[in-house]
């Protein structure tokens, strides 16, 4: 790649408009590129009916395929559908797949007829079994090989997948204009930002709740997510009285990450965006996998204590809080530090790695 103005680079991504981290991912990288010059085409599934799709933008041409009801149609169909594209898949300069489901089971037909195309490809998490299935496992390692280089967000994929990063990263956020005020943790306000399900500890969060509450610690909290657990978390509040409001999935939480003083989350775009505000984050894991995932995170901040609140149990996020609220000048330096991290974390600098990594395995 001589110049980067003007080339044709392709995204396959299952999907792009559902909210999501890999989505957003792919889209706003897709957004910097095109921003630089860029033509980008993204290839995704269709969302179901009524969804918000992700709005167009100069430089950015997004494919969506309607995906069959017959799951074993659906494979096929798709990779008809990208052979009637066979025009922008032929003229890019470079194809960069999102996880390894797109490159096994859309690419690798093309890679027969465009063995000359330059493929990369991004590890972006696991699929919530933990130890990962070695079938998962396989693919991730059939795919390091098939391309010329591989971005992975984390560290804990290398040890838990065997693969190999060329570079890894853990995400970006958007800088913001200016910052909240400082954290009020005599009466602190929190909020919850992720899917309500169990790879994320959603209940795992209200238990610390309850538990504080028990001892006196009250926290009005903002539930900012869907999915199936749900019905049972909003049982839960409602069994234990728990002062919590349920937002349902939100297209932008920035307003409530800015009123909170704590943020439950655990996911890595959720704890750079509550960083990036200087919000305390607290983060739980309920397995090896997960602490590694976040660990992860918490040595690539590089602050002794970490950047954020990493507990193993709803008692030891509760126990975590109790300290920091009673040590306020503490926490309140702890989030002033991840938050200086976080914010260098641009979107704009995400894009220049991954044009690095182009530029530097290009042959």
């Amino acid at each position: 790649m001589p110049s980067i103005a003007g080339q044709r680079i392709v995204f396959l991504a299952r999907r792009i408009d559902t909210p999501g981290g890999v989505e957003r991912h792919a889209a706003r990288v897709a957004e910097e590129l095109a921003n630089r010059g860029m033509h980008v085409t993204i290839f995704a599934e269709a969302p179901p009916p009524g969804s918000m799709l992700l709005p167009r933008r100069p430089g950015i041409d997004v494919v969506r395929f309607p995906v069959a009801r017959n799951r074993f149609r659906r494979i096929p169909k798709i990779q008809t559908m990208l052979l009637s594209h066979w025009r922008a898949l032929a003229s890019a300069s470079l194809v960069h797949c999102h996880d390894s489901y797109t490159f096994i089971h859309w690419w690798l037909p093309f890679r027969l007829l465009l063995w000359s195309k330059p493929v990369w490809i991004t590890f972006h998490g696991y699929e919530g079994r933990v130890p990962p299935a070695r079938m998962k496992i396989w693919q991730r390692h059939f795919a390091q090989r098939l391309t010329r280089g591989n971005i992975c967000v984390g560290s804990y994929i290398e040890s838990w997948y065997g693969t190999k990063a060329n570079v890894i990263v853990y995400g970006a956020v958007d800088k913001p204009e200016s910052l909240p005020p400082p954290l009020r943790l005599a009466s602190p306000k929190a909020a919850f930002l992720g899917r309500l399900a169990s790879d994320t500890g959603a209940l795992l969060y209200l238990d610390a709740l309850r538990m504080l509450q028990e001892r006196g610690i009250r926290i009005e909290t903002d539930i900012c997510g869907d999915g199936p657990l749900r019905e049972s978390c909003e049982r839960y509040a409602n069994a234990y009285a728990l002062p919590t409001r349920f937002h349902g999935a939100v297209p932008n939480p920035i307003p409530w990450l800015e009123q909170s003083d704590l943020v439950f989350a655990s996911g890595y775009l959720a704890l750079l965006e509550s960083m990036s505000l200087d919000r305390l984050a607290v983060a739980l894991y309920d397995n090896p996998l997960k602490k590694d995932y976040l660990a992860g995170l918490r040595e690539a901040i590089g602050a002794d204590h970490g950047g954020f609140i990493l507990a193993e149990s709803a008692q030891a996020a509760a126990d975590a809080i109790e300290s920091a609220i009673r040590d306020p000048d503490r926490s309140i330096a702890m989030a002033r530090l991840a938050g200086k991290w976080a914010r260098e974390q641009t979107w704009s600098k995400l894009a220049q790695t991954y044009i690095r990594l182009w530029t530097s395995s290009a042959s």
